[in-house]
């Protein structure tokens, strides 16, 4: 912002007066200062232009602070919001990935130059879901490998002991969403590997074709390409990789060395969990099947990193 601002000046032809500088003091802006000491930035990751007025109702909603808040609008979905108390500006702020109308809302500490840094704010907090793990594997060790895959690792949560839910275990990362969501991975203990599946808690609007958060299949720039280019390929993302609440228990699939993981023809299970996380309910669902042969067989031709538990 400020580089187009000095670009802008750079073709005028300024007069003597225009050239003239205002000269300010620390006491000028002091207020102003104290006040954005209180302020969070928040950016709409995505390319649909927002509802202000829906956005601030809905946060107004959610937020539930002890006192007003205001909000301005900065930039192409970019949001400043104004608090009168510092603890509801750090809750909101600590609290978990906030989102609006399908897309993530990014919400930034305030600083001087935080406008001009927008266009690098990409990444917010997500739980992932890691299934089909064997059981002796399990570890928040083993889970921290998994997190390093996605750049930044915040907490492992691995299900208490009677849980149907033993074979998988949560991971909370800073995800960069500018990057493709990644499906699974494959993950070895000496001569052993196996395939580990990724489904993503509170996933927003993302493209089935290039799995990018922010656009859908319809609007995606590299699935537009590829169609001119004669090289389109389909199917191999999908609604699988939402982790939904009623959570499907996927089935068994073999520890393989240098083999894509077969599809069992066990029946899949729902779970119901309680807000936090525990099971509370199992519930038989026949009519939901994963085709885990078209994602795996996807990530075997896009040739995937092994992650080496051994090291």
């Amino acid at each position: 912002m400020e580089k187009d601002m000095v670009d802008k000046l750079n073709r005028f032809s300024l007069s003597v007066e225009d050239r003239s500088d205002i000269s300010l003091e620390e006491k000028d802006i002091v207020k102003s200062k104290e006040k954005c000491g209180r302020n969070l930035l928040g950016k709409l990751f995505g390319t649909k232009k927002s509802n202000f007025a829906g956005l601030k109702f809905t946060m107004l909603k959610i937020w539930l602070t002890k006192e007003a808040f205001s909000m301005k609008e900065v930039g192409q979905n970019l949001f400043q919001f104004i608090f009168e108390s510092q603890e509801d500006k750090l809750r909101v702020l600590r609290g978990k990935s906030w989102s609006f109308d399908n897309q993530y809302l990014i919400i930034r500490e305030w600083s001087d130059k935080i406008l001009d840094q927008a266009d690098s704010i990409t990444s917010t907090k997500l739980w992932v879901q890691v299934w089909n793990i064997p059981i002796q594997w399990i570890t928040v060790k083993m889970g921290r490998k998994i997190g390093l895959k996605f750049g930044g690792i915040l907490d492992v949560n691995i299900p208490e002991f009677g849980s149907p839910n033993g074979r998988s275990i949560r991971i909370l990362v800073d995800i960069n969403l500018e990057k493709p969501l990644l499906r699974g991975s494959y993950i070895s203990l000496g001569v052993e590997s196996c395939w580990v599946d990724f489904t993503y808690e509170n996933l927003q609007g993302f493209c089935f074709y290039c799995s990018r958060v922010g656009h859908l299949d319809r609007t995606c720039y590299i699935r537009k390409e590829d169609i001119q280019l004669g090289n389109i390929c389909e199917g191999q993302f999908g609604e699988w990789l939402q982790a939904i609440e009623n959570s499907v228990i996927r089935t068994p699939i073999r520890n393989v060395r240098t083999q894509v993981p077969k599809e069992s023809s066990d029946h899949n299970l729902n779970v119901k969990e309680s807000t936090s996380g525990d099971v509370i309910e199992l519930v038989g669902d026949r009519n939901k099947e994963l085709d885990s042969k078209e994602h795996s067989t996807a990530a075997r031709n896009k040739g995937v990193e092994l992650i080496n538990l051994s090291l």
